[in-house]
């Protein structure tokens, strides 16, 4: 009896034991090496070197003891994708650095300017406001119409330097056009506001379109927390410029 108790003892536990190594083996992620089927497709060994720092081929490693053998006496890598790059950059990633050449961008070259708005063509009130100007550039020329033309509104996202002041000036011609009548400016009907986002753009501002509105007889005042008008001031002015 104490043998068969004894035999029965060791099979249950070779048993118990096996499935214990079977299970573990089914949870255990076999260890692969670089994946060929990349290197096949196409992939070069700069992607296979980002996706061996990244973990992703042989999953994500979570133990201490793997994660410092990984690092590099020069200190981790961190591959951050670039959305975006020209054609033809080229990324140079090295131990604590990267480098990103990107071509020169050439500049478009415009067949002919004949679609540019001849300052001529405005009324000879109008081109009083463009002195020294012989047209307008192509984003001013591209909005003319709506600017010059019409009373709808208009939103103008262009960087500094490319003439969103003249067609601001564009937009208040047209307000002097709607109130000339028989050839003579209503003065007293004329009545704009100039929202500038600082105290020393306004103050620009005021010297430009004053300099420019001075020969049709306009009054530009401006309207800040360090200059303040009075109400007759204020009905005197024609174009008030403020800030927020």
């Amino acid at each position: 009896n104490i043998s068969e108790l004894k035999n029965s003892f060791n099979f249950n536990t070779k048993q118990s034991s096996s499935k214990i190594k079977s299970k573990t083996q089914a949870n255990e992620r076999p260890e692969s090496s670089e994946p060929d089927w990349l290197r096949v497709v196409g992939f070069d060994e700069n992607y296979l070197s980002q996706e061996r720092a990244l973990g992703l081929q042989n999953g994500n490693r979570s133990d201490v003891g793997s994660i410092m053998e990984s690092l590099s006496i020069y200190g981790g890598l961190e591959y951050h994708e670039k959305p975006g790059l020209p054609t033809g950059s080229e990324r140079i990633i090295g131990h604590g650095y990267e480098e990103v050449h990107m071509p020169a961008i050439s500049k478009y070259n415009f067949k002919n300017n004949d679609d540019l708005i001849l300052i001529s063509s405005l009324e000879n009130w109008a081109q009083m406001a463009f002195p020294n100007t012989s047209r307008l550039n192509r984003i001013q020329s591209a909005v003319f119409n709506t600017a010059y033309n019409s009373s709808e509104n208009m939103l103008i996202c262009a960087p500094t330097g490319a003439g969103k002041t003249n067609i601001a000036m564009l937009a208040f011609l047209q307000l002097l056009k709607q109130n000339i009548t028989n050839g003579t400016l209503n003065k007293n009907n004329v009545k704009a506001i100039y929202i500038a986002p600082m105290k020393a753009l306004a103050q620009e501002v005021v010297v430009k379109f004053g300099e420019r509105l001075s020969p049709l007889g306009l009054v530009v005042k401006e309207y800040t927390g360090d200059m303040q008008l009075t109400k007759y001031e204020v009905s005197e002015s024609h174009l008030l410029v403020t800030t927020p």
